[in-house]
């Protein structure tokens, strides 16, 4: 079976996380742990990944995005990261943003529209503090550290949503600039998750 560039990429950072020191990986990150898995908190939900084969139990296999994301967090993030209190979006931090991102937030942002209500309930049902601006407009934690700011815009007869995710301007102390992508997809995924149960 032919394996695209996103699973192979994924298998190369679990190759990385196995070579990685896992004592320092819970002691700098404070994970709960035992002696099979290593937990991950996730907008409130826990992953277990494998302290044997990195693998994290319970994803799809054809889930690329959350282990690359979490593999990140695991390995890059240092030991003297610090929030800067200060907002950027992915252009503001300097470089090109991964291709289809647009695309990807513009479908998002079709499926948010007309939600509005729905998507400020869940905001806080997830533990987000209200911000402004935006129709709705949450700042939420990510992996139990990492600060987005999400902002949404209601359509209407002139502009179709939109939708802004916004980072803490030292975001690559956690987790590499092309990273961000695969947590904006899980953080989507997630999000469309729970507003289709409710």
């Amino acid at each position: 079976m032919n394996r695209n560039n996103y699973q192979i990429q994924t298998e190369q950072s679990r190759q990385l996380f196995m070579k990685t020191d896992q004592a320092r990986v819970i002691e700098k990150l404070k994970l709960p742990h035992d002696g099979d898995f290593l937990y991950v908190r996730f907008l409130g939900e826990t992953l277990s990944v494998s302290r044997m084969t990195g693998k994290i139990a319970g994803i799809p296999d054809d889930d690329t995005m959350t282990p690359a994301a979490v593999y990140d967090y695991l390995c890059h993030s240092r030991a003297d990261r610090l929030r800067s209190g200060q907002w950027v979006s992915t252009a503001g931090i300097g470089l090109e943003f991964h291709r289809g991102n647009d695309g990807m937030f513009a479908e998002t942002a079709r499926y948010l529209d007309g939600r509005g209500d729905a998507l400020a309930a869940l905001c806080r049902k997830l533990g987000g503090t209200e911000r402004t601006p935006g129709d709705v407009s949450y700042e939420l934690t990510l992996f139990d550290e990492i600060p987005v700011w999400l902002q949404f815009w209601r359509g209407d007869d002139e502009f179709p949503a939109k939708l802004v995710l916004l980072w803490d301007k030292n975001i690559t102390q956690w987790v590499h600039y092309e990273t961000l992508y695969y947590i904006a997809s899980m953080l989507f995924t997630r999000l469309k998750k729970e507003l289709d149960i409710n």
